[in-house]
């Protein structure tokens, strides 16, 4: 059974997943903080790793809340397009029927 979820479409619910990236972005600061301070304090290589791990993890995070971000502009920019166009077709029609 395949059921069919607005949310995965591309433009849908941006704004959400722009925050649910953005928490993830900050767990991912937060451990490999923690973890960078404990390798320098403790120098084992776990710690080494998990640090570049959660180093890389954030950049991948904050990348994907850039594209939600820019998913939401682009698509406020194109409903003020379809909202300028349709008021300006208005206009229009007002003016012929006069």
């Amino acid at each position: 059974m395949a059921v069919r979820l607005s949310i995965l479409e591309h433009g849908n619910c941006e704004p959400f997943k722009a925050a649910i990236h953005g928490a993830a972005l900050s767990l991912a600061v937060v451990m490999g903080l923690y973890n960078a301070a404990a390798w320098l304090h403790r120098r084992e290589r776990h710690l080494w790793v998990n640090a570049v791990v959660y180093g890389l993890l954030t950049e991948y995070e904050r990348r994907l809340v850039a594209h939600h971000i820019n998913s939401c502009r682009t698509l406020a920019l194109v409903v003020a397009q379809n909202a300028q166009h349709a008021n300006e077709r208005g206009q229009t029609n007002a003016t012929h029927a006069a």
